[in-house]
């Protein structure tokens, strides 16, 4: 089955921290059948979020571009067109104004595959599908 790892997942799995898993994202992410999709916007947020200081991470910024993200194996799910389209008739949840979750949450719509996340907010947006 295909997953679409949020960017927070996305650092547990590269750091190694298995503590922030639930018993069903532990099993799904260690299940070697499941295929593993990371949004190109999430490396984005990661940049960005790196350089300005809002977020420490434990190895330097470039090993989670590149091998920490192969030794996981996980893909890179590209922007497409149509996922900004679909941001544009999105509903919003109420006080969620995140622009990298809505196109993590279009993409996950789209290509109908559900998002490994801890996020709390992502559940109030119907019809997607969570795994937490």
């Amino acid at each position: 089955m295909k997953y679409l790892i949020d960017t927070h997942i996305f650092i547990y799995i590269v750091e190694g921290d298995k503590s922030k898993f639930s018993n069903n994202q532990l099993n799904i992410l260690q299940n070697t059948n499941n295929e593993f999709y990371l949004s190109s916007i999430s490396l984005w947020e990661l940049a960005i979020k790196f350089r300005i200081g809002k977020i420490h991470l434990k190895y330097d910024f470039n090993d989670y571009l590149s091998v920490k993200r192969r030794t996981a194996k996980i893909k890179i799910l590209p922007i497409k067109l149509n996922y900004i389209q679909k941001i544009s008739t999105l509903i919003t949840a109420i006080g969620h104004n995140d622009p990298f979750d809505h196109l993590i949450i279009s993409q996950s719509l789209i290509e109908n595959i559900p998002i490994i996340t801890n996020d709390g907010k992502l559940p109030l947006y119907s019809n997607l599908k969570i795994i937490s």
